[in-house]
């Protein structure tokens, strides 16, 4: 940045030195003064619009279940055993619930794996309001995935509707992301 000013400064000097005559050079410098200040005024603008871009925040979790069978009792929060990532700190693994950072759209994903013969509900809730259910059988996995937008603050959670068992090893796992800070 400090370059693009000194040879823009060199340029005004020559330009103005070239202009013949000190009223006219005046006027020119007068000129090329004022086109200098509203070039840096953008510079400034852009540079502050580029540092807000580069400055959002990274928001992402994803949680896996180890241990098989992992239990789950009736309306019980998943709090699966081996939290695999969690920038931004918005997953508490101690209760389950993600709470968001920042404001922004985010996605949330699900993929949990009954256990032999149990069937499974994996249901999506944003401040106690379900927003969206999978449900799985013996022999599929329920698979659910839901773009919601969170205020700062805001929590989610997968929650599970029933008693049932399912599979750990990595089978079963869940997550959320930011795909855009407001």
């Amino acid at each position: 940045m400090e370059n693009v000013h000194v040879h823009v400064v060199a340029a005004l000097i020559i330009a103005a030195l070239g202009a013949g005559g000190d009223l006219v050079r005046s006027d020119h410098v007068s000129r090329l003064d004022a086109r200098l200040e509203s070039l840096e005024r953008q510079l400034l603008a852009l540079n502050s619009t580029l540092q807000n871009r580069i400055s959002r925040t990274a928001v992402a979790f994803e949680v896996t279940c180890n241990r098989s069978p992992f239990t789950l009792y009736t309306n019980e929060i998943y709090k699966c055993d081996s939290v695999t990532l969690n920038i931004g700190g918005g997953y508490h693994a101690a209760t389950g619930i993600f709470e968001a950072p920042v404001s922004g759209t985010y996605l949330f994903w699900a993929s949990i794996l009954p256990y032999n013969g149990h069937s499974v509900y994996a249901i999506l809730y944003k401040e106690g309001r379900s927003l969206g259910l999978a449900h799985a059988s013996v022999g599929s996995a329920a698979s659910l995935s839901y773009i919601v937008r969170l205020t700062r603050g805001q929590k989610a959670w997968f929650q599970n509707l029933k008693q049932t068992s399912i599979w750990g090893f990595k089978h079963s796992t869940y997550g959320g992301t930011l795909i855009h800070q407001l």
